[in-house]
């Protein structure tokens, strides 16, 4: 009894974490521009692949809302339905779990949370916990597959890299089931589930199957190319720390692949992908990487299975958020006092109050955004002239 409740508390705890409210108004500049760009063109009939190409996919505003059209609402909706499957997830995966792994499994996900786990490295998180909840429930193993198969697609929808690496990790984690029957079920179920899911949601955002090749083609194309092209080498002693952070996450799944090879497997694509995602480009995007490592440390607790295991867990998650910090403070202006805002919820209590007067958050931000934007208006002679069919 004692168990459910303190479980009950902590899901509860969880979903206040991840309360959905923080939101930005318009700005100028490199990624505000196609922040924008991706909101506009929600809802503008223009249909990806046909008339657009782009890394991100039809669904891909949901993850940078802005107040354009009901492009927040919408986002709101989505960030509520995600909150409520890692909660969901988490407590399947929990109820496996003794009293201390159950607080030790939420203190280390909401440390990743404190120090902001981006939403696109959540939903890889919320796939890797689907995958941890197909361990410690067997028996609904092909239900969680088909609902594996069902976010996969959508995430290809959101963003085609987020996509691609839900199907490695699917792979890997079948591959490391080391029997050809749970492989092929496992493939199955989840692969059938993508395939229908996939083939809806084509029906609804894409026009035509050229235009689904086009998307796919040209999002891989612009991949390559920021890979290339938009490289930047960062502080050398950042990088060191994200070796260092994948150094010691590969030690501590190495020893969960001797009882859970596909898992761990599973996790370790997840890690590599991150890795190159972030330190390819090594500027603000090496922020998604730490923070996704300590959330993923957190899917080792449920499989630590001896106490020297779970002391070993602990100093990982020890040594992945020390590493974290300092880049955390060299990119962003994250301090204690937001920390403590988020691990006391008291930040995820306000987000409950922005939503209930959310036409006011709106109006507040649409104010903001024409403040931020009306410095960069072109001079109205220079208007005149394009409206007029001139050039500048």
């Amino acid at each position: 009894m004692k168990g459910s409740v303190l479980r009950g508390i902590l899901v509860l705890y969880l979903f206040l974490l991840l309360f959905p409210g923080e939101y930005v108004p318009l700005a100028t500049g490199l990624d505000p521009s196609w922040r924008i760009g991706i909101n506009l063109l929600a809802g503008s009939g223009h249909s990806v692949g046909d008339d657009y190409v782009f890394t991100y996919g039809p669904l891909g505003y949901l993850l940078y809302p802005l107040p354009l059209g009901n492009n927040l609402a919408a986002s709101i909706f989505f960030d509520l339905i995600l909150a409520l499957l890692v909660c969901f997830l988490g407590y399947l995966v929990l109820r496996r779990c003794s009293a201390l792994e159950a607080l030790l499994f939420v203190s280390f996900y909401a440390a990743s949370i404190a120090i902001h786990l981006w939403e696109e490295y959540n939903l890889l998180f919320l796939a890797a916990l689907l995958l941890a909840a197909t361990e410690t429930e067997s028996r609904h193993e092909r239900l969680l597959l088909i609902g594996y198969g069902v976010l996969a697609s959508f995430a290809l929808f959101l963003k085609i890299s987020i996509g691609l690496t839900c199907l490695l990790m699917l792979v890997g984690f079948a591959l490391g089931s080391g029997q050809r029957n749970r492989f092929v079920r496992r493939i199955a179920f989840a692969g059938l589930s993508f395939g229908v899911s996939f083939a809806v949601l084509s029906l609804v955002f894409l026009e035509s199957a050229s235009g689904l090749l086009w998307w796919l083609k040209g999002s891989v194309l612009l991949s390559r190319g920021y890979g290339s092209a938009m490289s930047v080498i960062g502080p050398s002693e950042v990088l060191v720390l994200g070796l260092i952070a994948l150094g010691v996450f590969t030690r501590a799944l190495e020893r969960l692949a001797r009882t859970r090879l596909d898992l761990a497997v599973a996790l370790g694509i997840a890690a590599v992908l991150a890795f190159k995602h972030g330190f390819a480009r090594q500027d603000r995007h090496v922020l998604g990487f730490f923070p996704f490592l300590i959330a993923l440390s957190a899917l080792l607790v449920p499989f630590s299975i001896s106490r020297k295991g779970r002391a070993a867990t602990i100093l990982a998650f020890l040594v992945l958020f020390i590493a974290a910090l300092p880049t955390v403070r060299y990119y962003t202006h994250i301090g204690p006092r937001q920390v403590l805002a988020t691990l006391s919820t008291a930040s995820g209590l306000e987000r409950v109050g922005s939503l209930l007067r959310l036409p006011e958050k709106r109006r507040e931000l649409e104010q903001r955004s024409e403040r931020r934007l009306t410095s960069d208006l072109l001079p109205d002679g220079y208007l005149q002239t394009l409206r007029g069919g001139g050039g500048v």
